[in-house]
């Protein structure tokens, strides 16, 4: 039998049809199954009258609150932490089963900024095609209260981390920003009892197997980000918006280059707010103790020296600085060559919550492997002071007690040594963040990345206990 060529261009449409019917379909499956392929392949639908731009660091983000019952991610403004989280509503939404009634709460620090955001939601499903015939139970509120079948539902109430009903249960409770105060800077009051209703009454809030998701910049080193990292059940997470400055590398390179980002810094809002709002890193108001520009005019794309001194130690001697860590923050040691009065960095690491043992080991292999001549460590608190007794500690190794006066002269020899342009430093960005984070009064916050650790690692290995003269840069 011979088809005509219209019988074949409708079989052929009809085919297409179904091959097209078929790809939604699995598209639609494949989104059920996985935030980030929602991310990527559903949520953009809901800005086809805006522009839309390609965010791969939100697909990760995804993936950690798909995977985990309780997540903070720290980022930086304007990179879309409200946004990843109101994609995650909506995927609960559009994957919502039979017998199911989920229900949410959306914390804000007060109650506007909460509302601001379902209603943000509620706009997106409207425009998304994916949503096309589900039911807004709540139409013109700002609670989301949607449903498929006029049956099983899900609702998401906006609230207040200050005020909120205590004797809510439900699936599960989103904090975005609830440290932040639009008008004010929050004081160590408002903190304290933001972080105290966080742990007591909010975490109660999901029944058994409930999750909680936070989100937001960093507004204190004592605030309740900084307080979360190292907790076990918490899947924590940090993204700044310059991930190594030195190589220009940014979190979001599809939006903000980095010209952009230090016009933002320099012009804009100023380096104590950009740090802050961008950089996670909560900041002092003292002036920091180096300028950035300084410590990025001696680091050197240069990689850790991996090979053993034996072969390209001659007419040098090598130098070290530990800075021994608390509960609170990490050890960090740092090695440089050292040749005719000229300081390069060859090696540098954060021992994060390393116990002293497996420090100890670990830096002798490195004593003999780099032929260490002097390696001078912070023996304020006599961590070491068993290990020494037990012989463990060679001659390589120089306590210095810290205080006042000798803290003062690792600092202004540290200043002297970057002001002469006699020193290079590996480009590791932890290790530049945290030298910044020292300011005038030799302090630093405690936050994710330390507590000045690198500062003082490196001031120990530049230190010379015999120069007692002080220099000051101006």
């Amino acid at each position: 039998m011979v088809l005509s060529v219209i019988t074949v261009k409708l079989l052929v449409s009809v085919s297409c049809k179904m091959d097209a019917l078929q790809e939604l379909k699995d598209m639609r499956s494949k989104a059920r199954e996985s935030f980030p392929y929602f991310i990527k392949h559903i949520f953009p639908l809901s800005f086809k009258k805006t522009r839309f731009v390609r965010a791969s660091h939100t697909w990760e983000w995804a993936k950690r609150i798909q995977n985990n019952k309780n997540t903070a991610t720290l980022s930086a403004r304007k990179h879309l932490k409200s946004t990843t989280i109101h994609a995650f509503v909506m995927w609960k939404i559009f994957k919502m089963e039979e017998n199911s009634n989920e229900r949410w709460l959306y914390m804000s620090y007060n109650q506007p900024m909460s509302v601001y955001h379902t209603q943000d939601i509620k706009n997106y499903i409207q425009a998304n095609p994916h949503f096309a015939g589900i039911k807004d139970l709540s139409p013109g509120g700002s609670t989301i209260h949607y449903t498929w079948n006029n049956n099983d539902s899900f609702r998401c109430t906006p609230s207040s981390i200050l005020r909120f009903n205590r004797g809510w249960h439900g699936k599960g409770v989103i904090c975005d920003d609830i440290l932040a105060d639009p008008t004010n800077e929050l004081n160590f009051t408002i903190i304290d009892k933001i972080t105290r209703v966080f742990n007591e009454q909010v975490m109660s809030l999901p029944e058994e197997g409930g999750e909680v998701h936070l989100v937001g910049t960093a507004q204190h080193q004592m605030d309740l980000f900084f307080k979360l990292k190292d907790n076990p059940h918490w899947n924590w997470a940090e993204y700044k918006a310059i991930l190594n400055e030195k190589n220009k590398e940014i979190l979001w390179p599809e939006l903000f280059s980095y010209e952009r980002l230090c016009q933002i810094r320099t012009n804009e809002i100023g380096e104590k707010a950009f740090n802050k709002e961008y950089m996670c890193v909560p900041i002092w108001s003292e002036e920091a103790y180096f300028q950035r520009t300084e410590i990025m005019n001696i680091v050197k794309e240069f990689k850790t020296v991996k090979r053993p001194a034996s072969e390209w130690k001659e007419r040098m001697s090598v130098v070290a600085g530990l800075d021994i860590g608390k509960k609170a923050h990490p050890s960090h040691l740092v090695v440089f060559q050292l040749k005719n009065g000229f300081y390069t960095q060859i090696f540098e690491m954060f021992m994060e919550r390393w116990d002293y043992s497996k420090q100890v080991d670990y830096i002798n292999d490195l004593v003999k492997f780099y032929q260490i001549d002097e390696l001078r460590y912070d023996d304020t608190r006599s961590e070491m002071e068993g290990f020494r007794e037990r012989g463990l500690l060679g001659p390589e190794w120089i306590p210095i007690v810290f205080g006042a006066k000798n803290k003062f002269d690792m600092a202004s020899n540290f200043s002297r040594l970057v002001n002469q342009n006699k020193i290079t430093l590996l480009n590791k960005q932890r290790q530049i963040d945290s030298i910044l984070s020292v300011n005038n009064e030799l302090q630093a916050p405690e936050t994710s990345i330390g507590h000045g650790d690198a500062f003082w690692s490196v001031g120990l290995a530049l230190y010379k206990e015999q120069n007692t003269a002080g220099y000051l840069a101006i």
